[in-house]
């Protein structure tokens, strides 16, 4: 894929964890990377139910997650994958992107949409609970 493609659509950013590249990912999936971020592979081309609105990197840089806007995960490199919205039964559409807590609680995270009232936050216990704010 032309490295450039899809530009127009780049619906999210993550850093690395040294601050020294960023991957970003489009809302077909695709993925571009810089500096010393590392490409590991992407959603691009691939059959998604809904577009992918967030990356989510791993706390050591080694791996990311696509988040997509009905709640779906997909997990590259060692981004381990504990679950999704979709997978439980939760039916959304307006996740717009995601963020795990590393340092508090690394097997917490979050699931964000439009505004503060839609919030999700995403433990290992499989539960989800709304979260009013972030």
């Amino acid at each position: 894929m032309d490295p450039v493609s899809g530009v127009s659509d780049i619906v999210g950013v993550a850093e690395t964890p040294d601050g020294g590249g960023y991957p970003m990912v489009g809302s077909y999936g695709g993925v571009l990377y810089f500096g010393d971020a590392t490409f590991f592979g992407s959603m691009g081309g691939r059959p998604v139910n809904r577009p992918i609105a967030n990356i989510v990197t791993t706390h050591d840089g080694r791996g990311y997650i696509e988040i997509a806007s009905d709640g779906g995960i997909f997990n590259f490199a060692d981004a381990g994958f504990a679950g999704s919205l979709p997978g439980l039964g939760v039916h959304v559409s307006d996740i717009v992107g995601g963020a795990a807590r590393r340092r508090t609680s690394p097997e917490r995270s979050f699931l964000a949409g439009p505004d503060e009232d839609s919030a999700y936050e995403r433990d290992l216990a499989r539960s989800y609970e709304t979260v009013p704010e972030i």
